[in-house]
């Protein structure tokens, strides 16, 4: 749970964020906007699989299709817990090691059974992967090798973008000049996207067209705003808390209203959001419930097996001849559950599981001091 402030905070101070122990609680809020996010997906994912089966949308429906910006808020996110929960670890190859295993596992583990699973089954049945023209590379490393990169489960182009990025995190273990490797990388993704040329016109080899596509995505730009999210409650008053959460609402307003408007908008005004979310939850002002809290715990899983499972049950669904929003919940909720289960059955106990391994075959981590000004 997130920490709560004691009554004598009046919110016209920073939040006290140097202790470690603190910087790696998890905040409900952000936690609750992991399950909005994952539902989001998944709404727009049964929807569009339902209509390959024969069954179109009705009129009115198609703000569904917004479930999408999910997979920008999970990169803000992801940009925010990774500054948030490491900003005060030490520079060094056992703090860079601890960080490395924390996110390799965080990601591979619930992401391999599913994916072996679905690469069986393409090679079992080829025609079933046929039009997907996935990678085997790709699918089991998250690594681009090709463009675009297409690995067998769907959702993981996005992983593709989390594994790049946890890796240039990782450069922060060992330069004191991160925060200015962090400008370079944007300047890049800026030149990259607004010059003449473009990488699919440069002559390079397939891998390292596929890499590049990834590394300058303009959508990296969404992982380095919710650095500097983090960064900025380190600083916030409540008060200012509040007026930033005015500025990042009215962002989300602007987004929505202004027709073709870039997501990287959406993604910055949400980066914004959070910053203020989170300052006014750490008062104690704030909380999600539980059940979005423990939802948002889910979402992972959620996000992963939510297609696999919504392309089974679409056209079972369709077959019965039902109305359209009744198909649409049944796959919902069909999909939630199973995320849900997937994640009490596999990927909770899983992940328990290997970090009790490695604690039997790791010395002892020393508690570290705040290092003031180590990042950004």
């Amino acid at each position: 749970m997130a920490h709560r402030s004691g009554a004598g905070d009046a919110g016209l101070t920073a939040p006290p964020l140097q202790a470690p122990r603190r910087m790696r609680e998890k905040i409900t809020v952000l936690q609750g906007g992991r399950a909005i996010a994952a539902l989001g997906v998944l709404l727009v994912h049964a929807a569009i699989l339902i209509e390959r089966h024969g069954q179109a949308r009705p009129p009115g429906w198609t703000f569904l299709d917004r479930g999408e910006l999910g997979v920008d808020f999970f990169f803000v996110l992801s940009g925010f817990i990774i500054l948030h929960a490491h900003a005060n670890d030490r520079r060094g190859l056992a703090a860079a090691s601890s960080y490395a295993w924390r996110r390799i596992t965080r990601i591979y583990v619930p992401y391999l059974p599913l994916v072996l699973a679905i690469i069986a089954l393409y090679i079992s049945f080829p025609s079933l992967g046929a039009e997907k023209n996935w990678s085997l590379f790709t699918s089991l490393t998250l690594i681009a090798a090709q463009r675009p990169p297409a690995p067998a489960l769907s959702v993981a182009w996005t992983l593709i973008h989390e594994v790049m990025f946890y890796a240039i995190f990782l450069l922060s273990y060992c330069t004191p000049r991160f925060r200015w490797l962090i400008a370079a990388w944007v300047a890049l993704i800026g030149m990259a996207n607004y010059l003449p040329i473009t990488i699919a016109e440069v002559n390079l080899p397939p891998a390292l067209q596929a890499t590049l596509s990834v590394f300058l995505s303009t959508m990296n730009i969404e992982f380095v705003a919710g650095m500097i999210a983090a960064v900025a409650v380190r600083s916030l008053s409540l008060v200012w808390a509040r007026v930033v959460l005015v500025v990042g609402i009215t962002g989300l307003v602007c987004f929505f209203a202004i027709e073709g408007i870039s997501r990287l908008w959406f993604g910055v005004a949400m980066a914004i959001v959070i910053a203020g979310l989170v300052r006014i939850e750490i008062s104690g002002s704030i909380a999600a419930p539980r059940w979005l809290f423990f939802l948002g715990n889910a979402s992972y899983a959620i996000y992963l097996i939510h297609g696999p499972v919504i392309s089974i049950i679409s056209g079972i669904v369709v077959s019965f001849a039902l109305s359209w929003f009744a198909n649409m919940t049944l796959c919902a909720a069909i999909g939630l559950a199973g995320g849900v289960l997937y994640h009490l059955l596999f990927e909770k106990p899983a992940l328990s599981y290997v970090n009790r391994w490695r604690a039997k075959f790791s010395p002892r981590e020393e508690p570290q001091q705040p290092a003031p000004g180590r990042l950004l």
